[in-house]
């Protein structure tokens, strides 16, 4: 009788196995910006429309926004969190540098919700 209690146990054990990091890594999946392709989405945004994108000699320049039922108080301190953790360097509220460009964060109140900004460009240190 108690033969079926080892291959149940075993093959419960297997599959827990093999479906934890499937479910771990598919859970919360970083989203990042179709146009600045390194910068995320935070978690209650989502980008609207399409951005632009332009290559210069002095750098990228590139524009895009989203739009979601957030705070601008919670929107500052996701990229004031997450931003530095990709090598940006806060240098106000709402704009950070990194290697020769420059991220700003505009906000304006939508019917929708938040829409918010990004806007990226070639900066001298």
């Amino acid at each position: 009788m108690r033969f079926w209690i080892l291959p149940v146990v075993l093959s419960s054990v297997l599959m827990w196995a093999v479906a934890a990091p499937f479910t771990a890594a598919h859970a919360d999946p970083t989203r990042f910006f179709s146009v600045i392709d390194d910068l995320p989405v935070m978690a209650g945004i989502s980008e609207d429309g399409e951005g632009v994108e332009f290559a210069t000699a002095g750098g990228r320049i590139a524009q895009t926004s989203a739009l979601g039922l957030v705070r601008r108080a919670d929107v500052l301190a996701f990229y004031a969190e997450t931003l530095p953790q990709l090598g940006w360097t806060q240098s106000d509220r709402a704009a950070f540098v990194r290697e020769g460009e420059m991220l700003s964060i505009e906000f304006e109140q939508d019917p929708a919700g938040l829409r918010v900004r990004f806007a990226l460009a070639p900066h001298k240190n």
